[in-house]
């Protein structure tokens, strides 16, 4: 097996998930369970939050609760 950019494409998420969870194993036992998990929670929530924020969702989010709050009041 030769290594090439086609191969890493071809098991991406198996690279991917497997480094990911390396990460998350040297973790729980260096820094703890609880710790671990709170870090991965804050991890996920601003991922989310940088996804919403990149996709404009917050400000489509808010006009769409303007219209909605705000009809007929002009």
């Amino acid at each position: 097996m030769y290594f090439n950019l086609d191969n890493i494409k071809h098991f991406k998420y198996r690279i991917i998930f497997s480094l990911l969870l390396l990460l998350i194993g040297i973790l729980i036992l260096t820094i703890g369970f609880i710790k671990t998990l709170f870090l991965t929670l804050c991890t996920t929530l601003g991922y989310f939050v940088g996804f919403v924020m990149d996709k404009k969702l917050f400000v489509l989010f808010i006009e769409k609760i303007e219209e909605i709050f705000y009809i007929g009041r002009e």
